[in-house]
């Protein structure tokens, strides 16, 4: 096959260094070849911030339009080079056919790792959809909410997490109730969760991609935000109550789990929640 017509290139473990990425690119700008390329997968690999920086001004001219799976980890590409790609691989003229950036095991610190939380946030925000509609939301399963593109604020950050540490960056779960700032009391109508994302020299940082895609102008605000119009009730998914591993974990635990001699009770529980604002003590 010709190299236009090729659509899968992967160069693992050769040793492969700017240079290739570098031709990469001036064949898909010059002559059009490759121009039909889906798959790129350089991993384990020497490309550092150079290459990077170089392929994802191809890709912002359009002349890597057919690219949708980049694979770049265990490279040796810092902060430079992420910023660059992350910045590429959900900029609005790109962020539409590009579904996958890997960049796990490389060097960058901080600043690259924000870059890319920041790109995976800004990329689930756009291409989920909160609608919950029919059957299979509300579960949390990634796989799911990646085909479906559609779901609650369960599915949405369950995919961010996923996401996320893929890419090698740690994500926990976290779920709670929404407690409306307009009112001063009133029944809570559900639960509600968001995620956390861990930077070394900063700690845990919050994001909230549902509310984000439910206010668009609030984007910024839900990224390194956490409000103040919620209660934090648990930590984590596929929760154990017991050390017993014969029990079923909880997929998240926010309403009463009740047992009778040991076995989850299957009937009736009161799951309302209701909430008032007291005035502060003189």
């Amino acid at each position: 096959r010709t190299p236009s017509a090729a659509r899968r290139r992967a160069h693992v473990g050769n040793r492969v260094g700017d240079g290739a990425m570098m031709m990469i690119a001036d064949a898909a700008s010059q002559h059009g070849a490759l121009s039909h390329l889906v798959h790129l997968n350089l991993g384990s690999n020497e490309i550092t911030d150079i290459g990077c920086a170089h392929l994802a001004d191809t890709m912002r001219l359009g002349r890597l339009s057919k690219l949708v799976h980049l694979s770049l980890a265990v490279n040796k590409i810092g902060d430079v080079g992420v910023e660059a790609l992350a910045s590429m691989a959900f900029d609005p003229l790109t962020r539409a056919r590009l579904e996958y950036l890997g960049l796990g095991a490389n060097r960058f610190g901080d600043k690259g790792t924000a870059a890319l939380a920041r790109a995976i946030y800004d990329w689930v925000v756009d291409n989920v959809e909160y609608k919950k509609v029919g059957t299979g939301w509300g579960n949390g399963d990634t796989y799911w909410a990646c085909s479906e593109r559609r779901g609650n604020c369960t599915d949405f950050h369950a995919l961010f997490i996923s996401l996320a540490r893929s890419e090698g960056i740690p994500a926990r779960f976290e779920i709670g109730f929404p407690v409306p700032e307009s009112r001063e009391q009133g029944e809570i109508a559900g639960y509600h969760c968001w995620v956390q994302f861990y930077l070394p020299e900063v700690g845990w940082f919050p994001i909230d991609a549902s509310e984000a895609f439910k206010d668009p102008d609030r984007r910024d605000f839900y990224y390194g935000t956490h409000p103040g119009d919620r209660i934090h009730m648990s930590t984590g998914r596929d929760l154990r109550l017991k050390e017993d591993k014969r029990h079923t974990p909880l997929n998240y635990f926010v309403y009463p789990h009740v047992e009778l001699d040991g076995i989850p009770w299957r009937g009736s529980v009161d799951n309302r929640f209701s909430y008032k604002s007291e005035p502060r003590p003189n």
